[in-house]
């Protein structure tokens, strides 16, 4: 029978411990990366609400200003 050769075994292993590295580094950097796109799309869907808001009030208003003035269309 053939001897085992540990220093082949424990070369592959530190190999295969440096590349999990690697991968632990990367997914480390995608969940700080999908957690800052989270924060972006939170922030960008405030914004879109606050605009509408925004409008529907001007709208209210635009509203209102028609009315006094008489400018509203006759009912067909």
């Amino acid at each position: 029978m053939t001897e085992p050769n540990f220093d082949l075994m424990f070369n592959i292993l530190k190999q295969i411990q440096g590349e999990l590295a690697t991968i632990k580094s990367d997914v480390m950097e995608m969940k700080v990366q999908q957690s800052l796109m989270g924060q972006q799309f939170g922030a960008l869907t405030t914004a879109f609400y606050t605009s509408q808001s925004r409008l529907d009030k001007i709208d209210a208003r635009l509203d209102r200003i028609e009315r006094r003035l008489e400018l509203t269309d006759a009912p067909s």
